[in-house]
């Protein structure tokens, strides 16, 4: 397992390769590595380094490149040891608490304004669920993802979301699970969502969980951002509704 390295060496590459092709959409190579580990070693023991990750299952080799891409095994290893959560600026904030004073003047508008108001923020998919009905914002967002200029790929995941189900099941799953829920690529147990991540939190209404809300985008997403802004907008649905 990667947390084996007695010199976190490996844990220090994945989390560089992650963050590079999180930023960049492109194969990541040594070169690159090696100026942003932080490590004082030779490009080929960064190409070592990166091959025993590969054997792992972590990384994956595209073959009209020589650099490496993660894996959903090695997203969900990111995710769970390494990322860094990435707070909401105060910009971001004054505009989500913007939001509170439109929905309490509505609460028949409440899903609009906040599945606009999440997809904005993450500039993915957002999604919000109240009593099984799904409310989805931001699909320009997701097709200007390389991932989903592919047809086939967007084909598939329109097609899931207009028909809702598959969706409804992802957020209703887990859903009593406190705080902010990860399922990458195959984790989503549908053909058709294989190649989008969702991060989806529910929220309450006098203790007990009411709906919930989420975000979807391609596996290569800004999984630390993300994570921080749903949690941050499922608390603001608890509190609205508590009002």
């Amino acid at each position: 397992m990667v947390v084996a390295d007695p010199l976190g060496r490996r844990n220090k590459v994945l989390r560089v390769i992650v963050d590079t092709y999180v930023d960049t959409a492109l194969p990541v190579g040594s070169e690159c590595v090696c100026q942003n580990c932080g490590l004082a070693l030779s490009p080929a023991t960064i190409r070592n380094i990166m091959s025993d990750l590969e054997e792992l299952g972590y990384l994956r080799h595209p073959h009209t490149s020589a650099g490496r891409v993660p894996t959903d095994k090695g997203y969900r290893f990111y995710v769970d040891n390494l990322m860094d959560a990435e707070e909401l600026t105060r910009e971001e904030q004054a505009s989500v608490d913007a939001i509170l004073a439109e929905m309490a003047r509505s609460y028949k508008y409440f899903a609009e304004p906040l599945s606009k108001t999440l997809s904005n923020l993450t500039r993915q998919l957002s999604l919000v669920l109240e009593e099984s009905k799904l409310h989805f914002v931001g699909i320009p967002n997701i097709l200007d993802q390389p991932e989903f200029r592919n047809s086939d790929y967007s084909r598939a995941m329109l097609q899931a979301l207009e028909e809702g189900d598959e969706f409804v099941e992802i957020l209703k799953r887990d859903i009593q699970k406190e705080g902010v829920q990860v399922y990458i690529g195959s984790e989503n147990r549908y053909h058709e969502l294989e190649c989008c991540s969702i991060v989806v939190s529910s929220y309450k209404v006098r203790g007990k969980v009411a709906g919930a809300v989420g975000v979807v985008g391609p596996t290569r997403i800004a999984y630390g951002k993300l994570v921080k802004r749903v949690g941050y907008l499922a608390g603001l649905a608890s509190r609205f509704r508590e009002a």
